[in-house]
């Protein structure tokens, strides 16, 4: 999500660097990488405007703001308490309204603004050949585990099973699922999907759904809230039961998948109107 709105950002007129552990020191779309091994972050954030920081990082970026005396921003993705953050009330960007609601009473004295992740939807507006029935992350929230039962009760289905970036992914599949390992190539995939499965535990927004929207695919997923925010009503929402996921996919018959098709690419040019202020209101706050 960061790097699309730092993008955006550039190209307004901002320098924008990034400091991240397993970076390699370049330029990726005009944002500047560094190996936080290779910096001082103290002396690079010295002349910084703002420093912006997220998930495992946001100790780290509190006391370097606190040290250069520079404005600091933070990113929160989901439902969670980081204490530096509720004893000193910094401004937060929540990547839903979903977590917002969730947070209000973690940060009840943080200014805030809602930043959904923004997705380049026509990248994924693609020609399809629908083959399988895809998931996207293989770890254990995702769906990792469930793939596994639900391919097994479905054998004459062919699934596919693409590995995500972070976490233990469950890569030990039924024969009629295809994995791959994790890629950027992500149109290719939704090219080749007849629909996309969302069997999360937990969502804080749902990049992948979007971009699964944005190229015509049925998409079924788990009935929370989260979800229900970004993805609307163009979805089939199903309870965290194998059974009924299961008799759901028996049941997508080419005119279910024609409908489903129709309201995801509804929903996607919804979500690309909805979303459109979301880069004034980053670069604002």
């Amino acid at each position: 999500m960061l790097h699309d709105y730092l993008r955006a950002m550039v190209r307004r007129g901002h320098v924008c660097t990034v400091v991240a552990d397993d970076a390699t020191s370049g330029l990726i779309d005009g944002v500047a990488t560094l190996n936080s091994n290779s910096v001082s972050l103290v002396k690079l954030c010295e002349g910084a405007d703002v420093i912006i920081g997220q998930l495992g990082k946001t100790g780290k970026v509190y006391n370097v703001g606190a040290y250069t005396s520079t404005p600091t921003v933070f990113i929160i993705h989901s439902i969670q308490a980081y204490s530096v953050l509720q004893n000193n009330a910094k401004p937060i960007i929540y990547t839903s309204n979903h977590t917002k609601n969730g947070c209000e009473n973690i940060y009840p004295n943080n200014d805030f603004e809602v930043c959904r992740p923004i997705v380049d939807l026509d990248k994924y507006r693609v020609e399809r050949e629908p083959k399988y029935i895809t998931l996207v992350g293989l770890d254990n929230n995702k769906g990792g585990y469930f793939l596994q039962e639900l391919a097994a009760k479905l054998p004459d289905v062919q699934f596919l099973g693409v590995c995500g970036g972070y976490g233990k992914q469950v890569t030990n599949q039924p024969e009629n699922v295809t994995v791959i390992e994790h890629t950027t190539d992500m149109a290719s995939v939704y090219a080749m999907s007849k629909a996309v499965i969302i069997p999360s535990k937990t969502e804080s927004f749902c990049r992948v759904g979007l971009e699964a929207m944005a190229a015509g695919c049925p998409v079924l997923a788990s009935d929370i809230g989260a979800l229900h925010e970004s993805l609307g009503d163009a979805v089939l929402y199903l309870p965290y039961d194998v059974k009924q996921w299961a008799r759901a996919i028996n049941q997508l018959g080419p005119d279910t998948l024609k409908r489903l098709s129709g309201l995801s690419k509804r929903r996607a040019n919804e979500a690309e109107k909805e979303y459109s202020n979301d880069y004034d209101n980053f670069e604002k706050f």
